[in-house]
């Protein structure tokens, strides 16, 4: 969650995430294997792009998993790109990283089509109509037979929605918390943030979270076939769409 005067994630957040982002991420390994079981396989060699790679761990997973994939990754962070760099150094020419600003759509248009488009926990910082002009972009970006798959936070859509998920992230993160470091340390420090944007999501301006049911319907709506959701909980979900053509 950002919290700077320019509504824009900054370093000091990086800095945050950085240091706290497994516990304050909901089944994340389990994110990671959903991912890596949409890596397509008709092409011998996938070329993934990741939308804010972050620090890294998601695309060492698809690495790791899939040794044909060839992999690009952009955040806007020198930072997280510092520490991605250092992460995914041995998979050497494979990985690849660069910077971009999310909010400028010249960024979409590759050298090549890439076969698989990823994201976490980055595009609800985009509002309802930038979401919908970025999945038709990203649809006209993929190869045939391409994937899109995005790992979010979705609002809900009604007020005991929005209590649910409240309190579904705080028992997530709690049980992070007290699993990976036996204490409840990280959890006090998110809610010492107020990360739980569920709470009041208006509180921060660079969240502007959209209801899953639509984003399903924009990914449809830009051509994006067998859309379907593969994980959901404490208002996060990991949905895809798929470019036919094949």
């Amino acid at each position: 969650m950002a919290n700077n005067a320019a509504d824009k994630w900054s370093e000091a957040d990086t800095t945050l995430f950085l240091e706290l982002g497994d516990y304050f991420i909901p089944d994340r390994e389990h994110q990671f294997d959903c991912f890596s079981a949409l890596v397509p396989t008709h092409v011998a060699h996938p070329r993934i792009v990741e939308i804010g790679c972050g620090e890294g761990v998601l695309a060492d997973a698809l690495l790791q998993a899939h040794p044909q994939t060839r992999y690009c990754g952009l955040d806007g962070s020198d930072a997280m790109r510092r520490t991605a760099s250092g992460r995914l150094a041995k998979y050497g020419p494979r990985a690849e990283l660069r910077g971009f600003d999310l909010h400028d759509a010249g960024w979409r248009k590759f050298p090549w089509h890439p076969d698989m488009i990823v994201s976490s926990l980055v595009i609800h910082h985009l509002d309802g109509p930038a979401k919908r002009q970025l999945f038709a972009d990203l649809h006209q970006a993929l190869s045939a037979g391409g994937v899109l798959a995005i790992a979010d936070i979705v609002l809900p859509v009604t007020s005991p929605g929005l209590r649910l998920a409240a309190a579904s992230w705080d028992e997530a993160v709690l049980e992070r918390s007290d699993r990976l470091e036996g204490s409840r340390v990280a959890f006090e420090r998110f809610e010492d943030l107020d990360w739980n944007l569920f709470k009041d999501p208006t509180s921060d301006p660079a969240d502007q979270p959209s209801s899953l049911f639509d984003q399903m319907k924009w990914l449809a709506e830009a051509g994006f076939v067998n859309v379907d959701v593969h994980w959901m909980k404490a208002g996060h979900a990991l949905f895809s769409g798929q470019k036919a053509g094949i």
